[in-house]
């Protein structure tokens, strides 16, 4: 099977329908010639896994999901009041939307 890789030799996602002869190893893929699923190794309640591939083997390094760092950029969610004053602000547009449209109408008749 084919595993793909991060920077940190994470594997990220795997391949068992293409053949070894596919493998890119400048986009960090890898023939693996063996087992693997990520439902392999424990689970551990308030740990995650990563599955890093060394020299042909593959080892599992567990962490704390709590103080896990992410490389997600988050943004701070909208509040119910933002929402509704944005849904406040497309109705005030819309209704003047249709008054500029009957005004263009009635003059046109």
């Amino acid at each position: 099977m084919i595993l793909f890789l991060n920077d940190k030799n994470y594997i990220i996602s795997y391949n068992t329908t293409r053949h070894k002869e596919s493998v890119d190893v400048e986009k960090n893929e890898v023939w693996f010639d063996g087992e693997f699923s990520f439902f392999d190794g424990e689970v551990i309640e308030g740990k995650g896994k990563n599955f890093i591939y060394n020299n042909g083997e593959i080892s599992i390094e567990y962490f704390d999901i709590n103080t896990a760092e992410s490389d997600e950029i988050t943004e701070p969610q909208p509040t119910n009041k933002d929402i509704q004053n944005q849904l406040t602000s497309m109705e005030d547009n819309q209704y003047a939307l249709m008054m500029a449209i009957t005004d263009l109408y009635e003059m046109n008749l």
